[in-house]
């Protein structure tokens, strides 16, 4: 049995790598149950805020922009420090720049990842810096903006 030549290969969905994807904003509560009551941002019922939410986590999503603002042209910039989740000051030892980042070790940048409210942290030293470095000054992605996206009540609002 002769089989056909292949004059042109197509891949198929097994030999190509599927891309890595940054996680969606954890919708974990910024505090993990048990942890104390003294932690976590509150509303005021006294329940848990949300990560969405948290005012402190809205507030680092704009920060990052405008670290990002800061960092297009000049990558020594000065970084604006983000804020803890929980206690919604800024975070200690927080990289002064985009270059800094890379001086940061494993632990100090799982750290900083959970200080933003990163409750899944894995991977190996450069995958935390990674997302350290997005954190720092990326635009956030379209997911991450609270009241955007489909099915938001902002997209409901019409004028008649």
């Amino acid at each position: 049995m002769a089989f056909p030549l292949a004059t042109s290969f197509s891949p198929t969905f097994e030999d190509v790598p599927s891309p890595k994807y940054m996680p969606s904003p954890p919708s974990s509560p910024a505090t993990p149950p048990g942890a104390g009551d003294e932690q976590g941002k509150k509303d005021d019922k006294g329940r848990r805020l949300l990560l969405h939410q948290n005012p402190s986590y809205q507030e680092n999503l704009r920060i990052r922009q405008r670290n990002l603002l800061s960092t297009l042209d000049h990558l020594d910039a000065k970084l604006e420090p983000l804020l803890d989740v929980d206690t919604g000051k800024a975070i200690a030892g927080f990289p002064e720049t985009l270059r800094d980042i890379d001086k940061l070790g494993y632990d100090e940048g799982v750290r900083i990842l959970k200080a933003v409210g990163e409750s899944d942290v894995h991977g190996d030293e450069y995958d935390v810096l990674y997302h350290v470095r997005r954190w720092a000054a990326t635009r956030p992605t379209e997911n991450e903006m609270p009241g955007e996206g489909e099915g938001s009540p902002e997209d409901k609002k019409t004028t008649m």
